[in-house]
């Protein structure tokens, strides 16, 4: 062998191959784990739903801003006093709307606009409140923290709503 096919430079794909597979390492494994966080993300949301709506004896929809420590927020275009649009206590019903709510799996990465809306779903057991969702688009405000549910999701409970003539009433209330 002559010493200067010795020192020759080794082919340039060779010398790139570690850099490249590296890369496709990382985004392989990055995706993955973004994967399984929105699933594990869509999990905690459902046990945070499930939670907050066990044992659920009565529902009232209110025309009011989201509930606070305080009472309902000020800013909502609502009637005041703030009042109850729709109440019941059929398991029947309850389990109804429960089921119309369906986790998703990201944020949306649009920012969170500061004003209420103007209808607020209690969730109570004997008259003491478990959970309250405030409706706001597709990340719902509640007591629990924010509940990021789907388009599908938010077109039910809008459903639901409908079948009880609740946004009648509410428009009703503000004449």
């Amino acid at each position: 062998m002559k010493p200067s096919s010795l020192l020759r430079e080794p082919p340039l794909w060779r010398l790139l191959l570690p850099g490249v597979a590296a890369v496709v390492l990382a985004a392989a494994l990055g995706l993955y784990h973004v994967y399984h966080v929105r699933l594990d993300h869509a999990a905690d949301v459902r046990r945070v739903l499930d939670q907050g709506t066990s044992g659920t004896t009565a529902v009232r929809v209110w025309g009011a801003g989201m509930r606070m420590s305080t009472g309902f927020c000020p800013c909502a275009p609502v009637a005041r006093p703030e009042r109850v649009l729709y109440e019941t206590t059929d398991r029947g019903e309850i389990a109804d709307l429960v089921s119309r709510f369906e986790p998703r799996r990201y944020w949306n990465l649009e920012a969170p606009t500061e004003n209420c809306s103007d209808l607020t779903i209690d969730f109570l057991r004997e008259n003491a409140l478990l959970f309250s969702v405030h409706l706001k688009g597709q990340d719902l405000r509640s007591t629990k923290g924010r509940i990021p549910i789907t388009p599908d999701s938010v077109a039910r409970i809008e459903q639901w709503l409908a079948q009880r003539q609740v946004r009648e009433q509410l428009l009703g209330a503000t004449k």
